[in-house]
């Protein structure tokens, strides 16, 4: 059984540059450092000078993700259903062993050094208590004495840095309560719907910087109109491998982790990127 923290916190308000249908996928850049964002995304240089301000990792390399989409109404500009943004088994073992083989593919937002960003974040090292199995309808009640347990907290999981995320419009709902169990092979958490605790779920709100830890579990939502919509998400140092059909930083920035293979299963919908 894992015992793990969705958790989220807001950051600051942000401008975004005008809507041009950029798109750039995980590309590698050194944190804190513009001259490593290359030409083409010259007029997102002023967003990403104030969001590079937003984290402690300067020097490290981050993935940089710009989604620039016309959405439709009823559909969402990113992956639908409750989720998490990735872990590698093969990285924590106990996961894998818990899981007996389902797990997080550990490759769009969460993790250390099994998924891109991941962890605690630094200005917040006290949480709530997790809940028992399932979980009451008061929310953040005493943590469970559960035999065999694996508990992710900021003392001990270990498990990365986080990412940063803002868009234009809402469109994203996430959780900060304490869930019970696996997430699927690709970070699926519909599973925990039974374990939704009274008000811990939020709309995240437009224009806002938001720090999400790896175990944050989350959905897009569908739009109740047509709009333009712009979104960036920073993950933060990692050091999971790195899927070669995501962006390549035309100045010469390299991945820190290994080079993966081409992952058409989410390169042809952006729903799921």
């Amino acid at each position: 059984m894992l015992t793990f923290f969705s958790d989220y916190q807001k950051k600051s308000q942000i401008a975004f540059p005008e809507f041009s249908g950029t798109r750039v996928l995980m590309m590698p850049i050194v944190l804190g450092d513009i001259n490593s964002v290359p030409e083409f995304l010259e007029h997102y240089k002023p967003f990403l000078i104030n969001l590079f301000k937003m984290q402690n990792h300067d020097g490290e390399i981050g993935y940089l993700t710009i989604d620039e989409k016309e959405v439709f109404e009823g559909k969402s500009q990113r992956r639908m259903g409750m989720h998490i943004d990735g872990m590698e088994p093969r990285n924590f073992p106990h996961l894998y062993e818990l899981g007996k083989g389902s797990h997080a593919s550990g490759s769009w937002g969460g993790g250390s050094s099994g998924s891109w960003g991941g962890g605690s974040s630094p200005e917040d090292t006290t949480r709530p208590k997790p809940s028992p199995t399932p979980a009451p309808v008061k929310p953040h009640s005493p943590k469970p004495q559960m035999e065999g347990a694996l508990e992710a907290s900021p003392k001990t999981s270990g498990y990365g840095n986080g990412m940063l995320l803002v868009s234009s419009h809402t469109g994203c709902k996430a959780w900060k309560q304490w869930f019970h169990g696996i997430p699927g092979i690709e970070g699926e958490c519909d599973h925990f719907s039974d374990q939704i605790e009274n008000g811990t779920s939020k709309v995240l709100e437009p224009n806002t910087v938001y720090w999400l830890d790896p175990f944050c579990v989350h959905e897009s939502l569908p739009q109740p109109q047509r709009i333009k919509r712009q979104l960036v998400r920073l993950s933060l140092p990692s050091l999971c491998g790195w899927p070669e059909s995501c962006t390549q930083n035309p100045l010469g920035i390299m991945p820190s982790g290994n080079i993966l293979p081409y992952r058409t299963e989410f390169m042809v919908d952006a729903n799921y990127q």
